[in-house]
């Protein structure tokens, strides 16, 4: 990328070199690779617990996906390092938005990607997102010594300077944040929109094991957890390091591209070498867990674990063989057994199968998403409708005993503070 101006007088963009900042200014830098974020300013800053905004991590995600750019932004107030943002520029595929639309039973949403798109989105269209495309949650944004007015005007006036200066950039999502977020962000042409919630157990503290656990649960649902795994106890079941994913990278990834296809849509797809790489950066912080039938791979699943909260990370298995083995609800129960045995108090299970995972006692965790659309026009006569996309309808369960009640995370899911 050439040096230039840019039109606003406070910032300089500056040749990419190892250390020195894309962008400069009085009140933040920006970095196009990881390798060039001065992270001695920043230990003191992001809390060990942030794995998901840690150094290792994000150089893994970098590195497995060399058809991304990624911006790492420093905020600074009073010459400290106060806030930390992590930016990926998602190319946006033409084909898998319009199929996506097709099948959308959101009269606009099918409107929008049949006809509207075609005119707005060049071939090379990308998507400014500020959070992870990879994993729910707000993971896009940390900051200390700030008011959340003040940071998330901070966060948009960033993200604008980023857009202005990258001539392919579609638009902005903020992803992940609370609805509240809205009277803040709303008066800047953000239009605010809900995807399915994050499912999230509360772990009790009294929950020593998995007998703990189901002993909490009704009669009902007890008898599901057994049924589960005597139907799975025939599985052979492997913990993989690098070796072991790198033996079996061809089976993993066909696993996982059969939950690809049940998907209506994703942000972004995983590369294949992307356990491999995740799991030779994070080491034991990165779980995969693998299923096997007489020596053939039928599932597996991933699991990163950042302070007292655990994360379902990807998985996949065999379709055809997961209503005799219940390989799914069986991994989602061992999900919940590690999760106790590592003392964690939360457990997210992400946004797919909402109403399986509510049989296992999680909770909806409302998280909001905020798109700006490039084009004034256009983001204009999107917004209204944008408004109306919300999640389908499902059914709450509630798997323990009347008198039970879990233990409840008095923290908010935030962009403010760290897990």
């Amino acid at each position: 990328m050439s040096t230039k101006t840019l039109s606003c007088p406070a910032l300089v963009l500056c040749p990419q070199k190892s250390k020195e900042a894309l962008v400069v200014s009085s009140d933040h830098r920006t970095f196009s690779a990881i390798a060039e974020v001065p992270w001695s300013e920043l230990w003191s800053l992001i809390p060990p617990n942030r794995l998901l905004l840690r150094y290792d991590y994000l150089r893994a995600i970098e590195q497995a996906n060399p058809d991304m750019d990624f911006r790492y932004v420093i905020l600074y107030k009073n010459n400290k390092a106060a806030g930390f943002i992590y930016f990926q520029i998602l190319p946006l595929e033409w084909d898998r938005l319009q199929a996506y639309s097709s099948n959308s039973s959101n009269k606009f949403v099918n409107w929008l990607g049949q006809h509207l798109a075609r005119r707005i989105l060049r071939k090379d269209a990308s998507l400014l997102i500020c959070g992870n495309a990879f994993i729910s949650g707000d993971y896009g944004f940390h900051y200390e010594n700030m008011t959340r007015i003040e940071a998330l005007k901070r966060l948009m006036n960033v993200a604008e300077n980023i857009r202005s200066n990258e001539k392919n950039i579609t638009g902005i999502l903020l992803k992940d944040l609370e609805l509240e977020d809205d009277l803040i962000l709303s008066p800047f042409a953000y239009n605010r929109f809900s995807a399915d919630p994050n499912m999230v157990l509360q772990i009790s503290p009294s929950w020593k094991n998995i007998s703990d656990y189901t002993a909490a649960m009704s009669s009902k649902y007890r008898q599901r957890a057994k049924s589960a795994y005597k139907k799975s106890a025939k599985l052979e079941v492997r913990e993989l390091d690098v070796e072991g994913l790198k033996t079996y990278q061809e089976e993993t990834m066909l696993l996982f591209e059969q939950m690809i296809q049940e998907e209506t849509f994703n942000l972004k797809n995983i590369s294949p070498d992307y356990f491999i790489k995740l799991k030779a950066e994070l080491g034991k912080e990165l779980r995969v867990r693998a299923y096997f039938l007489e020596g053939k791979m039928l599932s597996f699943f991933t699991s990163l674990t950042h302070g007292r909260r655990m994360e379902a990370h990807y998985v996949g298995f065999d379709l055809a063989s997961n209503r005799e083995l219940k390989l799914y609800q069986r991994m989602l129960y061992d999900l919940v057994e590690i999760a106790i045995a590592q003392e964690a108090r939360e457990l997210s299970f992400g946004r797919t199968a909402l109403e399986i995972k509510s049989c296992l006692g999680a909770q909806p965790e409302e998280l909001s998403l905020f798109l700006k659309v490039s084009n004034p026009f256009v983001n204009k006569l999107v917004g209204p409708n944008i408004r109306k996309i919300a999640p389908e309808a499902w059914q709450q369960r509630n798997p323990f005993k009347e008198d039970y009640e879990p233990a409840i995370s008095s923290k908010k899911h935030s962009l403010q503070r760290g897990s």
